[in-house]
């Protein structure tokens, strides 16, 4: 299995999950805002859980990192970043969870 298609078994089943591509590597929408996303070449994901939640599993696991971005003079937080191989349904939906509207919370993907 390549490492898009691990990533699309782990978005399987939620709802209203769009494909989309980020600098040519496959990324996922919920309601136009992306959740998770394939990068370095398929080494690794993004995924935008929670901050709390991301610094929690940064400490427990060494190749998980807490991804922040410069915008402007300010830092701003955008997710966690996971070997591809370690990326969970679970996780996936976690990312989900964080950005899919209310409306789709109670059906809970």
């Amino acid at each position: 299995m390549t490492a898009p298609d691990g990533v699309r078994a782990a978005v399987a089943g939620l709802a209203e999950v769009e494909e989309a591509t980020h600098f040519g590597l496959p990324s996922f929408k919920v309601d136009g805002k992306g959740f998770l996303g394939v990068e370095r070449g398929g080494a690794t994901a993004i995924a935008a859980v929670a901050h709390a939640d991301a610094e929690r599993l940064a400490s427990t696991d060494p190749s998980f990192e807490v991804v922040w971005r410069k915008h402007g003079n300010r830092q701003i937080y955008v997710g966690l970043r996971v070997p591809v191989e370690a990326l969970t349904p679970e996780l996936a939906k976690a990312a989900w969870r964080n950005k899919a509207p209310k409306r789709l919370l109670t059906s809970d993907g």
